[in-house]
């Protein structure tokens, strides 16, 4: 399994397939630039080391659901909606050439560092291009709270995706009331088939050095819950 952490990008340069100019002026704010790996090396590189498992941590989508950083877009000369398109080619050329038996998700990260959030928003004003318009197998959505919206975004889920829904949060050690996850879970399945949809936590356990408010044994209690709640409704994991 491998991960990947998705960043903004800004400007669409390309060499080869290999890498591409990026704008990190947002980090630092003098303008400075750089060269990530990207396109068919990276996934062969992958595939030599035997990955058949990609993971995207993604937070350049989920953050255009937030009206507050679709304005900062704005702010900087942007369209939003033309910036989504950008993201979506980009993430799309980075899985050209992808193998066959390589499997690609994305996950929608909020934020989640040390328990916190950074962004909110329903997934309305990306889902038809997040669904439809990225080249992935799935996609890990952070539902957790109210910030995320209700479930109708998924009506743009195509047949042979899978939308795991991140309903247990992993920012408190709290265990959800299972009924409640049960029943969002039911909700979610009025718009989209039940056998599309899974169950997940909302982000990880440690997004940074210093980890979530949540302890070891926790965590297990958390990932146990959940896979108790995925088996009472698909009857396993």
């Amino acid at each position: 399994m491998s991960n990947a952490k998705s960043v903004h990008i800004k400007g669409s340069a390309t060499q080869g397939g290999e890498t591409f100019a990026v704008d990190l002026s947002f980090l630092n704010g003098k303008g400075a630039t750089g060269s990530v790996g990207l396109g068919g090396g990276t996934m062969k590189l992958t595939a030599l080391n035997g990955d058949t498992y990609i993971q995207f941590d993604d937070t350049s989508l989920p953050f255009l659901c937030d009206p507050v950083h679709r304005d900062y877009v704005r702010s900087w000369g942007e369209d939003p909606d033309k910036l989504l398109l950008t993201y979506a080619e980009k993430i799309n050329a980075c899985l050209a050439g992808r193998p066959s038996d390589v499997t690609v998700t994305l996950h929608q990260c909020r934020g989640n560092r040390e328990g916190n959030w950074a962004a909110e928003g329903a997934y309305d004003p990306v889902a038809e291009v997040l669904f439809n318009g990225i080249d992935v197998d799935g996609y890990f959505l952070e539902y957790d709270t109210s910030r995320a919206g209700g479930f109708a975004p998924l009506r743009f889920l195509p047949k042979g995706k899978v939308a795991a829904l991140g309903l247990v949060s992993s920012k408190t050690p709290v265990l959800e009331n299972a009924d409640d996850v049960v029943r969002r879970i039911e909700e979610a399945a009025a718009v989209a088939p039940l056998d599309q949809l899974a169950l997940c936590p909302q982000c990880g356990f440690a997004s940074s050095v210093g980890g979530n408010p949540v302890s070891a044994d926790q965590q297990r209690a958390k990932l146990q819950h959940l896979v108790d709640i995925a088996t009472r409704v698909w009857g396993g994991v």
